[in-house]
């Protein structure tokens, strides 16, 4: 780890105006790499939350249709009408 007399003398070689540079350039990197890191966590809770959705959908949607055509999960097949046809 750099300690203060180091990065004086550092300060002392590049300049004032490059030193402030590149506290600025890492600074501002680092900020950018935390925006978009929350930004990734926030698109993969919002797919999260789409993917439950589209599933409570899909098991709904797949209820009715069974009750519809009368489709026996058990016995992979169309159960007959009760009215003999």
């Amino acid at each position: 780890m750099p300690t203060l007399e180091q990065f004086g003398d550092l300060v002392k070689q590049i300049g004032f105006s490059g030193a402030l540079f590149a506290v600025f350039f890492f600074g501002a990197h680092y900020v950018l790499y935390k925006m978009y890191l929350g930004r990734l966590d926030d698109r993969q809770k919002e797919i999260d939350r789409l993917a439950q959705d589209n599933r409570e959908y899909r098991n709904r949607f797949l209820a009715i249709t069974d009750d519809k055509f009368s489709y026996d999960a058990d016995k992979k097949r169309i159960r007959k009408p009760k009215g003999g046809r």
